[in-house]
């Protein structure tokens, strides 16, 4: 409560003491030494003794011999201190309520802080989790998108190979088709030779039964026709052969028509599921920017917590000076109201 000022002891109550000028001089530079107002009562209070009213015009006087200007504030005037064992009470009952209002603003001020930083940290952890969740579903989906691309390529490729594919049975097909046509068409015309050899044949022999050059003739082309039947049968088995060729060509072009048609569904789905796989990316992206945008805030809100528990330190310190102000100003006014009582006894007597 700043320094104190050292009191000569007080006289006897009765008739007021004539104080030497030195010791009054000495007195005042004592209180302007401690930072004090020098008053009258501020005077008495160090001197221990004397008028009030002559010590503040002795000093008034000195300071006057020294081209100085004594300037006296309305509410400055000072009382005689308390006596020793009031004072020493008043101390130690303002010193025990200095340390239980400084104790009690620290405790709450460490409730404050403690109950801030594990809101913040709870909410800093929450968006942490939030934000590691996020990035695991952002791996999540650029790997099923590129799941997602390495299936459509591969069915791109697929694709291309079907339809290579069924460009040849197709050209297959068209060929065996036309071969078919031309061995029908000769084996009609073998048929149409057959019939007429047979009706020839006949006719030669109905005409001429003994006649051997024409029966010669007639059986080598007997011979031929048979041999001409022989190729017709080869032909035949040939078209027929052919025929369950062509027939298994189908069968494999439709098989591979359909597994064609299979394929573009797939790659139809797996386009619309790439689409959605891009969407939750998008979004999974988003979400990852706005965590990190909340743990930045969160981050900065902490630094302000801490801040402000800085300022809450600085105001704790400012109003504990306070209170220690105030403390000596009440003091001060206890001195008064004692000054006051002790020169009314004074004066009485």
């Amino acid at each position: 409560m700043g320094s104190e000022i050292e009191v000569e002891a007080p006289t006897k109550i009765g008739r007021t003491v004539e104080v030497d000028e030195s010791r009054i001089i000495d007195a005042g530079k004592r209180l302007e030494n401690a930072g004090k107002s020098v008053t009258k009562w501020g005077l008495r209070n160090a001197v221990g003794a004397g008028n009030p009213s002559r010590l503040m015009r002795v000093w008034e006087a000195y300071k006057a011999e020294n081209g100085e200007v004594v300037v006296v504030a309305a509410n400055a005037e000072e009382a005689p201190s308390l006596p020793p064992e009031v004072e020493d009470g008043l101390r130690v009952m303002l010193g025990e309520v200095n340390r239980g209002i400084e104790q009690l603003i620290r405790n709450s001020n460490a409730i404050a802080v403690r109950v801030a930083d594990m809101r913040v940290k709870t909410q800093y952890d929450a968006a942490k989790a939030a934000q590691v969740n996020a990035e695991n579903e952002l791996s999540e989906a650029e790997a099923a998108l590129d799941q997602a691309d390495q299936r459509i390529t591969d069915l791109s490729a697929e694709t291309k190979q079907q339809s290579t594919l069924i460009r040849e049975l197709t050209g297959q097909h068209e060929k065996i088709k036309a071969e078919h046509e031309q061995l029908v068409k000769q084996h009609k015309e073998t048929l149409g030779k057959k019939e007429q050899l047979e009706d020839k044949i006949t006719t030669l022999a109905d005409v001429n039964a003994g006649q051997k050059t024409a029966l010669d003739i007639a059986q080598n082309e007997n011979k031929n026709l048979k041999a001409e039947i022989d190729r017709l049968r080869v032909v035949e088995e040939k078209l027929n052969a052919t025929n369950q060729d062509l027939a298994t060509k189908s069968a494999e072009l439709k098989s591979a028509l359909q597994q064609n048609e299979k394929q573009e569904k797939q790659l139809n789905e797996l386009i619309v599921r790439e689409t959605q796989l891009k969407d939750l990316l998008d979004k999974a992206r988003l979400e990852t920017e706005t965590h990190k945008a909340q743990s930045a805030l969160l981050t900065t809100q902490h630094e302000e917590q801490k801040e402000r528990a800085e300022k809450a330190e600085q105001d704790n310190a400012s109003l504990h000076e306070f209170i220690a102000k105030q403390a000596e100003e009440l003091g001060a006014a206890n001195a008064n109201l004692a000054a006051l009582s002790k020169q009314a006894t004074e004066l009485k007597y």
